[in-house]
């Protein structure tokens, strides 16, 4: 049985992570800081774009990113 593709609306954050892509904010972090990827599970750069996606939808506190984005992606 074929899975039927969803969406999902991000509104602005759709805008601020193509802006983050173009800027090459990710790679640029990633080429200064040594990764190891045996001990993460994304590189650091991919973390900074979530940490700056979130801080646009959460005004408060940092505890809450891990439960926005396993709702959000």
């Amino acid at each position: 049985m074929e899975q039927m593709p969803t969406s999902k609306e991000l509104n602005h954050l759709g805008l601020v992570a193509a802006m983050i892509d173009q800027l090459g904010i990710v790679e640029r972090i990633d080429s200064r800081v040594p990764q190891d990827l045996q001990e993460r599970h994304v590189s650091v750069g991919m973390g900074v774009k979530a940490m700056i996606i979130t801080a646009w939808v959460l005004t408060s506190t940092l505890y809450m990113v891990s439960s926005f984005l396993n709702t959000c992606l």
